[in-house]
């Protein structure tokens, strides 16, 4: 059986209509590295998806609320884009998918969501994406000194920045971490 991976849209509008919307470059690299993708469009449902998916995908997408990490936006700087179900959803399925110590596997914006969720903080600048490790998680380094990946030191979680880079060896990763919890 194929290991069921849970990835969550981004909410968004076309012509005043509620969409959720996901790159499909996701579903195939999941697939082509042996998994099923399942997308998650509900916050309401978190506790369903947790149970029929082996591991979560956090992929990339708008701004994270500095709030989450204890920053905030001045009164005079507009506040950008923001997904706050979507947001709200994956802090609830990381929370709930590193209890178990199910893989996680977070691809850009999906990366600083796993640093955040583990107390880690993020520069405004989207040229250096981390800012203060998350606890308990170590980092790659390109050669001009960015952070390319990050991981878990206990868990099987994997944060990548760039999704062109790395995606083979990523969803392999996941794939293989799945089959090792289902064993």
């Amino acid at each position: 059986m194929k290991p069921k991976i849970l990835v969550v849209a981004s909410e968004g509008y076309a012509k005043n209509i509620a969409h959720f919307m996901i790159n499909t470059d996701y579903g195939e690299a999941v697939a082509s590295s042996g998994g099923l993708p399942i997308v998650a469009l509900s916050s309401k449902l978190t506790n369903e998806y947790f149970e029929i998916a082996d591991a979560l995908l956090l992929t990339d997408g708008c701004e994270i609320h500095r709030g989450r990490y204890g920053e905030y936006y001045s009164p005079d700087e507009p506040i950008p884009p923001l997904c706050q179900e979507r947001e709200d959803m994956e802090f609830v399925l990381c929370e709930m998918f590193a209890k178990s110590s199910k893989p996680i596997l977070g691809i850009g914006r999906g990366m600083k969501i796993v640093n955040v969720f583990f107390g880690g903080t993020l520069c405004e600048s989207d040229t250096v994406a981390i800012e203060k490790l998350g606890d308990n998680l170590s980092a790659s380094y390109a050669e001009d000194g960015t952070i390319e990946s990050i991981s878990h030191d206990k868990l099987p979680i994997l944060g990548v920045m760039n999704f062109e880079k790395s995606s083979k060896q990523s969803f392999d990763w996941l794939i293989s971490e799945c089959k090792e919890v289902l064993k």
